[in-house]
Parts: structure tokens; sequence; C-alpha cells
């Protein structure tokens, strides 16, 4: 089990942003675009000699963005809720093995199924309307880094620090699958997960 730290690139989703603030009357301010969080994944590594492991692993990770204002009327809000699941394999071979302590490098490959909320909600007074549309997205991911082992009599501890190459598709209606997130010019959106990724874990041997 391993949980920590994520950064996402996730430039068309700002550039959606930036477009939400241009075209809205309202004088939104941005109160979350994109930021690192926390992330999660559960590994099953079997090591098939002294050097080399291969496992599965399945895995969470989340972002999102906020334009919000408010005054003594009332309040409107615009939001962008990312989620991700992963799941895929994994090969390590390690640079140094000793008793105690190994130094392995690896290579995840996952398959991502993205999903996107875009909510939109405007209450004036007592009276409120809220909007959501729901959008999803299949990518592939490539996760290369190098890690820390520390063994003992019957579980392990460890630490590691990769980079997330996201390769994702558009992002379809939930509504209809033919009709897809574009930007002002009619290109594509998509979610971008690529970024660096620091986890700690610890496991049974």
């Amino acid at each position: 089990m391993k949980t920590g730290y994520g950064s996402f690139r996730m430039a068309d989703m700002k550039k959606l942003q930036e477009s939400f603030m241009k075209e809205a009357i309202i004088p939104y301010k941005v109160t979350a675009s994109f930021p690192a969080f926390l992330i999660f994944e559960l590994q099953y590594i079997i090591e098939v000699n002294e050097g080399t492991a291969f496992g599965a692993q399945f895995g969470y990770e989340s972002t999102g963005g906020r334009l919000h204002y408010g005054d003594y009327s009332g309040e409107s809000y615009a939001n962008q809720a990312l989620d991700a699941f992963t799941v895929g394999f994994n090969a390590s071979e390690y640079l140094k093995s000793e008793e105690k302590y190994a130094i392995p490098i690896f290579i995840n490959v996952d398959a991502v199924f993205t999903s996107l909320k875009i909510e939109s909600s405007l209450r004036v007074g007592h009276q409120q309307e809220t909007e959501q549309l729901k959008f999803s997205s299949i990518g592939i991911s490539f996760e290369p880094g190098v890690g820390y082992r520390r063994y003992f009599s019957s579980f392990v501890l460890g630490f590691d620090v990769g980079y997330e190459i996201n390769l994702n598709d558009r992002l379809y209606f939930s509504e209809d699958k033919q009709a897809y997130l574009t930007d002002d010019n009619d290109n594509p959106l998509k979610a971008q997960w690529s970024g660096l990724r620091m986890k700690l874990g610890a496991g049974i041997r």
C-alpha cells in the first residue's frame, strides 16, 4: 500500500477555467487551479529472482479547479472536479540489493479512467440553481522512477520518486458519446495527469 503526493500538468483544464472567467458576467476569483494532491496505490509484487520483480497495481488520484464569487446578495461558483482510477502492471530492476535494503528502478504502465464533473451554481437570496455536466475518458500512463526499500523481518517500508507521462483521449460527454469537450477553437480538451510522483509505502514480505 502506497500513498503520496502528485503534481498534475492539466494545461487544458486551466485553459477551460480561464475561458469560464472570460465569458462569465460574474467577477469570479480563482480559489483552486488543479493543485498537487494526495495519490493512493495498491501493489502486488513478485520477485522472480534477486534482481528483478514484476507485479500489478491499482491507484486513485484527484485534483480540481474552482471559481467563486460571493457578496451580501448571494454567491456563485464553478467547479471542475477531476479524478482517475488506474490499473496496470509494473516492473523493477534492483540497482543494489542487500539483506536490509534495496534500491530499485521501476516502470509502471497503467490504463487511466478519468472522470470530470463540471458544476456551476448561482444563489440569490433563497433561490439557487445548479447545473452539472459529466465527461469521461480513457488513456494510458507511463511512470519511470527510482525507489528505496528497507527490509524488516516480515514487512518492508519504501519510498518512490517518479514522473508520470500521461497520454489521454478527449473527454466525452456522458449523455452523448459522440460529443466531447472543446476549447473556443473546437480543439479537444484533455485531462493531462502528467507530473511528479512521490510515494511512501509499506507492505508484507
